[in-house]
């Protein structure tokens, strides 16, 4: 395209005319198009070496013959029949770089140092959490039993000092024979002064033990798979454990009693004996509550 006014009946005339026909000066339509003046005139002048990129002219166009009242395909035709006009990007230049033969061994050397690092740190991590193997236990060898008339060593087996056994009693004598029509006279049982009283139970070693003074019982029934943490009310940690179906946990400790639970709709609380109602209880959702505000008084039990 030329460099001096706009050609008669190219896009650019036909964009002066529509905005002369309006009233519209330069400056007003590059304020409304947040274009600079010389964008506009240059438009209007058809001047390539002050447009941008096509793609960029021909959004221009548009906008402006929208704002004058062209036709925006006229305008555009026009514009493309002048052979697009404006400035061709150009194709940035790739320069070759060199890279010194030094830096690619410090990166062989880096690469491969990195590597051992993180395989050193596999093997680690591997070896910490997999669990210690126990030692067999050692199996002891049983002493041999002493033949009949053959000497015990009187250091014993592993140099301790050996048991006394106790020596064998003598056979009991024969009765003596009874005359004939006699029989052995049997002794009369021995009567107690009081009345003979039945033979003590044997305690139960599944019963609990006493609480102490102060102390209540905490009961979790698990109907599901729930996490729960237990502490009492002086901070100590009684349960922190992943409970399963069926497993009943019972503890003691000082009221009131602080409960994490991970789903307390699997979990049943009593306190000494009596249920613990969970209101806001969801499934699937931490319930953080606390059991028990005071310990019971003497004949008192409830939570």
């Amino acid at each position: 395209m030329g460099t001096g006014p706009e050609r008669a009946g190219g896009f650019g005339a036909s964009l002066r005319e529509a905005r002369e026909a309006r009233g519209l000066t330069r400056a007003q339509v590059a304020e409304r198009l947040r274009l600079a003046e010389a964008v506009v005139a240059a438009l209007e002048e058809e001047r390539a070496e002050a447009l941008p990129a096509p793609a960029f002219v021909r959004g221009y166009l548009r906008a402006y013959a929208r704002l004058v009242g062209a036709d925006p395909e006229t305008v555009l035709a026009a514009y493309e029949a002048a052979g697009a006009p404006g400035a061709v990007p150009e194709a940035p230049r790739l320069e070759p770089v060199e890279i010194h033969r030094g830096w690619t061994r410090w990166l062989r050397w880096g690469s491969l140092g990195a590597a051992a690092v993180l395989a050193a740190l596999a093997i680690a991590w591997w070896r910490a959490d997999a669990p210690a193997p126990q030692p067999p236990p050692a199996a002891v060898a049983p002493a041999p039993s002493p033949m009949p008339g053959e000497a015990v060593d009187a250091a014993g087996p592993l140099g301790r000092p050996p048991v006394p056994t106790a020596a064998p009693a003598p056979a009991a004598r024969a009765p003596a024979a009874m005359p004939p029509g006699e029989g052995p006279v049997k002794p009369a049982p021995a009567r107690s002064e009081g009345a003979s009283a039945p033979p003590a139970a044997p305690a139960d070693s599944s019963a609990p033990s006493p609480a102490a003074a102060g102390e209540r019982e905490l009961e979790l029934r698990l109907s599901g798979t729930s996490w729960v943490e237990v502490r009492d009310a002086s901070g100590r940690r009684l349960v922190y454990d992943l409970l399963r179906p069926g497993t009943v946990r019972r503890v003691r400790g000082r009221a009131p009693f602080r409960l994490v639970l991970g789903d307390p709709v699997a979990v049943a609380v009593r306190l000494d004996g009596e249920a613990v109602p969970l209101r806001r209880a969801r499934p699937g959702r931490t319930l953080r509550i606390t059991v028990g505000t005071a310990a019971p008084s003497p004949g008192e039990g409830g939570p």
